[in-house]
């Protein structure tokens, strides 16, 4: 049986990235992709709807270029795995969806504002 797990947002970023460690050593950085759609409502006016999108990155390679490059409003283009996870915070139980980045190729970052420049 075959099943694929990839997502693929094109945005920018809502807020500098957060890194944190870990106490063995790892780190993750985390950080929200805004993407926009426009449509026309009943009366014929265009409107546009931000969705946010919460991205987690584990692999080291990539979280050193995040740590470079990366800050508010930087346009990016992420691919990888979707994840959902569940926490508990005063005694309610919340999920919330990612786009989770691990090591060994199961997803990228382009930055287009840099592509976008050379070009």
């Amino acid at each position: 049986m075959f099943s694929l797990n990839r997502a693929e947002i094109i945005g920018n970023l809502g807020a500098d990235p957060e890194i944190r460690t870990f106490q063995n050593g790892g780190r993750v950085a985390t950080f929200r992709v805004a993407t926009n759609n426009s449509y026309k409502d009943r009366e014929g006016n265009w409107k546009d709807v931000a969705q946010w999108h919460t991205v987690v990155v584990f692999d080291d390679h990539l979280i050193k270029r995040i740590d470079k490059r990366l800050q508010k409003g930087t346009k990016v283009h992420v691919t990888g795995a979707m994840e959902t996870r569940e926490y508990d915070k005063d005694g309610q139980t919340h999920k919330v969806t990612e786009i989770v980045l691990r090591p060994f190729g199961n997803g990228d970052i382009i930055l287009l504002d840099a592509w976008i420049a050379e070009s």
